[in-house]
């Protein structure tokens, strides 16, 4: 027998593909390092010409039947990029996925959002008539100016139903309001599952050194989330 037998039973069967089309955003998130004003890969072809690359990945994978792919930015869902049509590609990208499948693997398609748009309408028509949910994230520090929380707070309530999980990353700020208290979070909380992810820093700035917890404010952090949460 050999050593991936013996731990062959506790390797997860599923898969997870990460998929960024683009990096254009209407944030500015002080812990993200990628360019939000670029449209380089903002267009269709493009976007369609991951599809063949993530098909063939899914059907040479002899271990896994479920796929689950995150689709993100960037921010798919802005107001001017759904008044450009970008919902249209955005089915047709799914599409072209699905239709080069050779197999009877089960793919779910994760859209990310920052919740950060206008255009609730159009993004509702998009989720229903696919059968698509999405994950939204959350940070109690950096990320908002007043305006957009605003819209955020609107739109907990107008997707309430189509929101599937809530990613937040561990930046000092956002763990000490989290431990302080913080009425959005533990709204989301009570709604959805949360994930957070540890803060990569990828800059080299001043920020990332400021944003960085020392590993004595991460035990802490846990100790309220077990306590807590």
């Amino acid at each position: 027998m050999s050593f991936y037998d013996v731990i062959d039973k506790k390797v997860v069967d599923y898969c997870e593909i990460v998929c960024c089309l683009f990096e254009n955003c209407n944030f500015n998130c002080v812990f993200c390092p990628q360019n939000h004003t670029t449209m380089q890969y903002a267009n269709e072809a493009d976007i369609l010409a991951k599809a063949p690359v993530i098909a063939d990945y899914i059907n040479n994978n002899k271990r896994s039947r479920y796929f689950s792919i995150h689709i993100m930015g960037g921010e798919l869902f802005q107001d001017k990029l759904i008044k450009d049509g970008f919902l249209e590609i955005y089915e047709k990208f799914t599409a072209a996925i699905a239709s080069r499948l050779t197999t009877d693997k089960q793919v779910i398609y994760n859209f990310v959002t920052n919740l950060g748009f206008t255009e609730r309408t159009e993004v509702i028509y998009f989720l229903e008539r696919n059968g698509f949910k999405f994950s939204i994230s959350y940070d109690p520090h950096g990320r908002f100016n007043p305006a957009q929380k605003k819209i955020f707070q609107e739109n907990l309530k107008y997707f309430r139903h189509q929101i599937r999980m809530v990613s937040c990353v561990m930046t000092k700020n956002s763990m000490k309001s989290i431990i302080e208290g913080d009425e959005i979070f533990d709204q989301l909380y009570e709604l959805y599952p949360v994930d957070f992810d540890h803060l990569l820093p990828s800059t080299g700035t001043k920020a990332d050194r400021t944003l960085m917890p020392k590993e004595s404010e991460v035990l802490e952090f846990y100790k309220v989330l077990v306590d807590r949460y």
